[in-house]
């Protein structure tokens, strides 16, 4: 009797131990999910940030650059109706995503597409001082881009559309579209809430937000803050009015004081892994009953009848149900492979969804016959059986399966032998589970890397590089792919530099791509950098453009990204045409008057001296009048090639008005100088000027004045050299006068 209690102790310990080791191991297998679950969300929510943010600026960088297009075109053709501005400003319109484009100049007045809110707007000329900002109308906000470029009375171009354009680009979405990305600023304040976020906070500032949340360990509203200050990114976790638990990841725009924040509930994190725990849960349930079942009937054997025993079966059969069940629920297959036969049996009703029976015989024939698996996955599916009828212990593949209307479901089977007792294989069991919502994303993120390869097609060279390493991996020039030669990325640089780089740019170059330079661009929360240069190619100079684009690789947090160079010679010649077309009088083929008096600006808040001279055509109405505007138009060309042809290419020569000219000459305030050079332009004007057989009669007047001598602005110099041209006048035209700060003169 004793020892059948000590038998029972020893048993009922025994089981008591292989349930507790079993219930540890289940519940470490449940903390290692929600780990996963976090890292996958923190990595998920850095993506769509980045996404939503590379979207909102390049949305707002192209609008600037627009508004700055018309601006230009506006001031340098110096249009002077109304009518005629509001309908080139209709045209711009037109072709753009603005609601309005206006003008004010610093008196408030206002030219625009749609005066519905100019009392509202005309007072943002002395309000505003960034590129872009906010405005709200009707109590609903606006974006304003405004240009950098002002006219001569300081006029300014303004575009306008609501917040709202901005909308579509919140649209990126995941986690089964639960979640929600939004645009604030740096002071918290919510610009605009994302279109899948229906609920409403309690108010719109996401620091107060962030103050009526809880913090999750390790996060804290300081942290945020002082991000905020710093333009960093980052994530964090908390729980909103202690109810809704969440997470989120934010970062700046890269443009004004814009930043990106994407938020996701747990409840639809849980909600990826739900049918993994709950089929665990109720795989750990069926275990441990079959276990305890078995044990208890091992005991009892002796002692029981063969009815109890039956009734034991019974009770598995019903947790062998279950666990199907959960299988059927989480839409997996259980499966059993017949090595003998080569034949499938399901286990659960999950078949019926894809067949018309449970058995399958010959699978290999089978797989390559059916008109529903995709043809390119059939093979790896055939050889996955095999490997199984080779002995091989485990063995896994993937496959598509056509649904319909051309939409697929993927499955990834995994099958593990069993062996009988000589160690031969006799079956597998077998687990098809569904996985086509993960392979959605991978096809996502894989389509992405191939619009990286398309940019790496276009390129004249690229590689692969690891700032971390200083290491470089997979060269391509000209799309082909060349040695390495164990060169490093350090290496290469010095290399680039030394064989492409002109003399000027060499600094330059070594400064901005140096792995220094690249590390502490990274760590700064700015992941690229380009850079335009000229390289010699066939003998000439042709421009390129150098970029590199760096991530954290999550396999390891090494700093690792691309290098290319593009060929962008004839963008750069386009860019210069449109430079030249809206800096060059059209007729005169010299500079026009807002470029002339742009450029002698700039050389005098440079402090470089010179020599101004004002040149005015005596009696040129006479001309048009006598022999016509094409005469006169032959005489302003003539005038202007002889004009630039005696100054040098580094002087400024341009038309000011319709018979006026000026012309700066640089780092010189000689008289002696002075002197010659007009007495040298009174020289051009009596030259022959000969139109259709007739001689013109062309004369001039000048005046001159000298920097700094006689003024520290452009307005100072130009008034001075204006009075002596007046002065010349009044002592009978054709000659020059400079003017004397003695005699005011």
């Amino acid at each position: 009797m004793k020892k059948v209690i000590e038998k029972r102790i020893i048993i009922f310990f025994y089981i008591f131990f292989i349930v507790i080791i079993m219930t540890c191991s289940f519940v470490s297998f449940f903390k290692d999910i929600n780990k996963s679950e976090v890292v996958n969300t923190k990595n998920q929510l850095k993506e769509i940030s980045e996404q939503s943010s590379v979207a909102v600026k390049t949305k707002l960088k192209n609008s600037l650059e627009y508004i700055n297009g018309v601006s230009n075109i506006i001031f340098n053709e110096n249009y002077e109706d109304k009518f005629v501005i509001e309908n080139v400003l209709n045209e711009f319109l037109d072709k753009s995503d603005f609601d309005s484009i206006f003008i004010i100049d610093r008196n408030g007045n206002f030219i625009s597409t749609d005066y519905t809110f100019s009392d509202e707007l005309k007072n943002i000329y002395n309000q505003y001082e960034d590129d872009i900002f906010i405005v709200n109308i009707e109590g609903k906000n606006a974006l304003v881009f405004s240009s950098s470029k002002k006219s001569q009375n300081d006029d300014v171009v303004y575009g306008l559309y609501t917040i709202d354009e901005l909308e579509e680009i919140l649209y990126i979405t995941s986690f089964y579209g639960e979640g929600y990305t939004h645009i604030f600023n740096s002071s918290g304040s919510i610009i605009l809430k994302s279109p899948h976020y229906s609920s409403e906070y309690t108010t719109n500032n996401i620091i107060e937000i962030f103050d009526n949340s809880t913090m999750k360990k390790g996060y804290t509203v300081e942290n945020f803050k002082n991000d905020l200050k710093k333009g960093n990114g980052g994530f964090i976790h908390y729980v909103y009015e202690n109810i809704d638990e969440r997470y989120a990841y934010y970062m700046p725009v890269g443009i004004s004081d814009f930043y990106i924040i994407s938020i996701v509930p747990s409840s639809a994190i849980a909600r990826y892994a739900i049918n993994i725990k709950n089929a665990g849960v109720l795989l750990l349930a069926s275990i441990i009953s079959i276990f305890a079942i078995t044990e208890l009937l091992a005991y009892f054997n002796r002692s029981n009848s063969n009815k109890k025993i039956i009734i034991a079966n019974k009770l598995m059969e019903v947790n062998k149900e279950r666990y199907l069940l959960a299988a059927d629920i989480s839409e997996s297959a259980v499966f059993e492979y017949i090595i003998k036969d080569s034949t499938v049996v399901f286990k659960n009703i999950w078949y019926k969804k894809y067949f018309d029976t449970d058995v399958i015989k010959n699978i290999s024939h089978h797989i390559y016959s059916s008109k529903y698996i995709k043809e390119s996955f059939k093979n790896d599916i055939v050889m996955c059986f095999r490997d199984i009828d080779n002995g091989k212990k485990e063995a896994e593949c993937e496959m598509a399966v056509n649904v319909g209307d051309e939409k697929y479901e993927w499955f990834k089977i995994k099958m593990t032998s069993i062996y009988d007792e000589n160690g031969n294989p006799i079956k597998a069991v077998g687990t098809a589970h569904n996985i086509t919502s993960l392979k959605e994303t991978e096809i996502k993120y894989l389509k992405m890397g191939q619009y990286k390869n398309i940019i790496i097609s276009n390129a004249i060279f690229s590689c692969e590089i690891n700032v971390s390493q200083n290491t470089v991996n997979n060269i391509r020039y000209r799309n082909r792919i060349i040695s390495n030669d164990n060169i490093s990325l350090s290496e290469l640089i010095q290399s680039i530099n030394r064989k492409y780089i002109i003399d000027n740019k060499k600094y330059n170059f070594l400064d901005v791509f140096s792995i220094e330079s690249l590390k502490t661009m990274y760590k700064n929360g700015k992941k690229e950098v380009s850079l335009r240069y000229k390289r010699y190619h066939e003998d000439s100079y042709t421009w390129s453009e150098i970029f590199v684009y760096v991530t954290e690789s999550l396999e390891n947090g090494d700093i690792v990204g691309i290098m290319f160079v593009l060929d962008i010679d004839n963008t750069v010649k386009e860019e210069e045409k449109l430079k030249y077309d809206a800096e060059i009088d059209r007729m005169t083929q010299i500079y026009n008057k807002s470029t002339t008096e742009f450029k002698i600006k700039d050389c005098i808040n440079d402090n470089i001296s010179g020599i101004l001279f004002v040149i005015d055509m005596d009696g040129f109405k006479n001309i048009n009048d006598t022999y016509g505007h094409m005469a006169g138009d032959y005489v302003l060309k003539e005038f202007s090639k002889k004009l630039k042809s005696i100054f040098r290419s580094s002087d400024i020569v341009g038309r000011i008005g319709g018979d006026e000219f000026c012309v700066f000459a640089k780092n010189i305030n000689s008289i002696i100088f002075a002197e010659r050079k007009g007495d040298e332009i009174l020289s051009i004007f009596k030259s022959e000027y000969k139109y259709n057989g007739s001689i013109l009669p062309v004369s001039g007047t000048i005046g001159i004045s000298i920097f700094p001598e006689n003024g520290n602005t452009y307005n100072e110099i130009f008034s001075k050299a204006d009075k002596a041209l007046y002065h010349a006048k009044h002592l009978g035209k054709a000659q020059y006068s400079i003017y004397d700060e003695e005699d005011r003169k």
